[in-house]
Formats: structure tokens, sequence, C-alpha cells
């Protein structure tokens, strides 16, 4: 059967477990998974084997193959028509020719809770623990919440309760999926801080039912763990993703606060001596591309190259207020005619804050989290607040 111009292998081959416990078909599908009696599927409720075939999942298929873009579907199509490659193209390259399963995805994404030791400014409270503290005082300040840090902190049950070594039948069912994986992308919170995570991992591996799965893994470097090295040398394909947004020191703590950047580069040379001679196992950057370091983007890369390959940018979407595309028309053509990189270009001049609303956002909270956190944003990055510093006034 001829495929759609619309079509997506995910809803056909694949999952999302998301950092609250919840499911869709893909981190870029916003469509939430629910049971038969219509309420939302949570991972430390329900049971992970009854959440293959929902509706929701049937509903994006339906859609993809009769070539109607589904309205979950948004970023992968903002992404194409500003001539970028989104990751539907790149996934129906990938997994071509895998065949679905009536029991389980081959697919699975999962992002195991929100255990973290970094706040990063482009994150949130739903994916790093880390965050709780800053952002209650942004709630508090924003008439958000009224609460006190604990019941704020309470609201993340969730993302606790589902990925809890306690929750015995998620990872039992997850050790009995990964043999019969053809791929399985992990992000965090910090992937090296899951237990429950490695241990099904390592259970697969030293049971030897871990050669046919391909693992890809996202990480911020903090963490060298030989274990859990040892345990990714078992499968197939592995390619660890390293999130490094910059090669200035001051940028890069700013933005994947609070590391220590000489410790990241030191890591990175690390993972990399003990993978050396190891054909399975790549190691990437991944470079999120925010409005904090697009000013940047030509001198980082340029730089970050020198370590490992760039193979793409990550450009967010989520929260929208790290979304590149918020910038004002006059400060994107500056910047365009700065870095030059023509890759993003198309992307990037689309218009998605006519309002300037979500960007006066981005402004206010850059200004709240310097306070909070003892920085200064028009110290780390110069240039570009020359460019925009009537905002910040």
């Amino acid at each position: 059967m001829e495929k759609s111009k619309t079509f997506c292998v995910m809803p056909h081959i694949g999952m999302q477990i998301q950092h609250n416990g919840r499911l869709s078909v893909c981190n870029n599908n916003n469509l939430e998974f629910t049971n038969q009696t219509g309420h939302l599927i949570q991972v430390h409720k329900d049971k992970l084997q009854e959440s293959w075939n929902t509706f929701e999942r049937q509903d994006v298929k339906k859609s993809l193959d009769a070539g109607v873009p589904h309205y979950a579907c948004h970023d992968c199509f903002d992404k194409e028509s500003g001539n970028l490659k989104s990751q539907r193209m790149l996934l129906n390259e990938f997994f071509e020719t895998v065949e679905p399963s009536e029991t389980q995805p081959k697919v699975l994404i999962i992002k195991p809770g929100n255990v973290c030791n970094l706040a990063c400014r482009m994150c949130s409270p739903e994916a790093s623990s880390s965050w709780y503290s800053d952002a209650y005082k942004l709630s508090v300040k924003n008439k958000t919440f009224t609460g006190s840090y604990y019941d704020y902190a309470k609201t993340f049950s969730n993302e606790r309760d589902g990925f809890h070594t306690n929750n015995k039948d998620f990872w039992q069912t997850l050790k009995e999926w990964i043999p019969n994986l053809t791929f399985m992308d992990i992000y965090g919170g910090e992937p090296f801080l899951s237990i429950g995570l490695f241990e099904s991992l390592t259970d697969a591996a030293d049971k030897g039912l871990s050669s046919n799965t391909s693992l890809q893994l996202s990480t911020n470097l903090t963490i060298y763990n030989e274990k859990y090295l040892n345990t990714l040398l078992k499968y197939k394909h592995v390619t660890i993703k390293v999130s490094i947004d910059s090669h200035n020191p001051s940028q890069l703590n700013y933005i994947r606060y609070p590391c220590d950047p000489h410790q990241i580069l030191e890591n990175l040379k690390k993972f990399q001596k003990f993978f050396a001679g190891h054909d399975n196992i790549f190691i990437d950057i991944t470079l999120t591309v925010t409005p904090l370091n697009i000013f940047y983007l030509d001198e980082i890369t340029k730089e970050l190259s020198k370590y490992s390959p760039i193979q793409d940018y990550n450009t967010v979407h989520v929260p929208a207020k790290y979304d590149i595309r918020i910038l004002p028309n006059h400060i994107k053509s500056k910047i365009i005619e700065k870095i030059k990189i023509k890759k993003l270009d198309n992307y990037f001049r689309q218009e998605v804050d006519p309002s300037g609303n979500i960007f006066r956002n981005f402004i206010q909270e850059t200004k709240d989290l310097d306070n909070f956190r003892n920085q200064d944003f028009k110290l780390v990055f110069p240039e570009f607040y020359e460019l925009i510093k009537d905002y910040f006034e």
C-alpha cells in the first residue's frame, strides 16, 4: 500500500512514556493515552501491558495514514514547513522496515521521571527535580500557586511514584519488553540517576537478551559510572547524546545551571576513552538552541565540533518562551546575518508570537532567574544583551 504524504511510522510501532507517567505516540506529540474508562493512563496506577492498543494511538495513525496532519503533530509539520528535517522524517527513514507488534511497541521513548541534578534554563520541574525551588519562587511571584513549598513539591508525585523502584509492575514489564524492542530512546531527568532504568537495562544485558536492541541515551554528562557504561556495551548499537550548549564556560553554566563546565568536558573525554575501540557505541553532542545561545551559534558550533560531531540542532518548542521563533523579527534578521547557518533560516523566520507576549515572558523569567540564581544575563551574553537591552528596561 502506498504511504501518504503525512505518514509516520511512530503510531504503528512506537510509544512514549512521559516524565509524569503518561503516554503518547512520541515526544513530539502531546495527545495523551486514556484507558478503557476514559481516564488518563498513569504508569503508577495502570498496567503498562494494557497501554498499547489505545484509542489515541489509533486516532493519530488513522489521520496520518489518510494524509491528514494530526493536530497533535504540529511540531514536526512546523519544522518541515521551515525546511528542517522533522522527527517524523528521520524516524520514517530509521524504522522503515520494522514490523509492528500487537502486544508492545517496537520503538520506546522513555523519560523515567524527573530526578536530575541540574536546573537547565529551558527545562521545568516536570523534567527536573532541581527546578522545584526556582519554579516555586516563580509561581509565588506570579501568583499561580499559594501553598507552601512542601505543597508545591507534592504536585510532582506522579513523576516520583511512576518511576520509583517500588513500582515493581512497571519495571518488570519494561524488563520483558526490552529484548523485543528494536530501539529505545532514553531521556531524563538524568538517566544515569535512574536506578530502575539501569536495573532493567542490566537485567536484559546480563541475561544475554540485549544484543538485538539499540539505544539512544541523552545525558547532561555530569555523571561517570563505569558499571552503567559496561551495561551499555552489551546492546546492539548505542548513541550517547551529550547535552552541551556552549563552548563558553560561563554560558554553559548559565544555561545548564549549576553545572561545572570543565567537569562536563572532562567527562566527555572519559566517555570517549572508555568506549574507544567499541564500534557499537557513538557519542554525539546535542546542541539545544534557545534564545539564550542563538546569537552565538556560529561560534559554539565551530568550537564544540572540535570535541565531537554535531549532527543536528535541537530546537525547543516547549516551554514556548525558549523557542527561538519568539524573537522579534528585527532581532532575528540581525542574528541570521551574523551566524549564517542556512539550515535554520526558514524555521527561525516563522512567526509564532505576533503579540510579543511570549518574548516578554522570556525576558521577565530571565530577569527573575538571574535574581534567584545570582546570575547576570548581560555579563554572560554581553553582545546579545546589547541587541535586546531595550526589552530589559
